[in-house]
């Protein structure tokens, strides 16, 4: 990832989730199919909210959303079928209405693949809105 904001690289203030590659997530060659990875970025990002106390559903029915705005992903070496792999997600950048999360895929010592998702809060309409201070707190201090 080529950016040159200044970026948090991974940290102790993030989750770590454990999956294990199911077969409908590869191809013939029985590797896991590059898509999947935002799939388990996604389920990494879900633990990392709900370790911290966000309820997505609570925000959902308050009327606040958080649609990813940006996704991007490295791949370093493949999966293969069956293999445990571990997602690590981490906040990278917190903003007055966004996010960025990063991620790193890894199998025991190899890193598969890093990426990042940035997602902005907006409001039914679609408007982006600022997150009051304890929802910042949240995404950036474990409970």
């Amino acid at each position: 990832m080529s950016r040159t904001r200044a970026r948090l690289e991974p940290n102790e203030n993030g989750e770590r989730c454990k999956i294990r590659v199911r077969y409908f997530e590869t191809d013939q060659m029985r590797r896991a199919h590059t898509a999947h990875y935002f799939v388990w970025f996604e389920a990494c990002r879900a633990e990392f909210c709900r370790a911290r106390g966000i309820d997505y559903l609570q925000m959902e029915a308050a009327g606040l959303f958080l649609p990813i705005a940006e996704a991007s992903c490295n791949y370093f070496a493949p999966v293969a079928y069956d293999e445990e792999i571990e997602i690590y997600a981490y906040v990278i950048e917190m903003r007055r209405a966004s996010f960025r999360i990063g991620y790193v895929i890894s199998r025991g010592d190899t890193r598969i693949a890093e990426g990042e998702t940035l997602s902005v809060l907006v409001d039914r309409t679609g408007k982006p809105t600022s997150f009051t201070s304890e929802m910042r707190d949240r995404f950036l201090t474990p409970r």
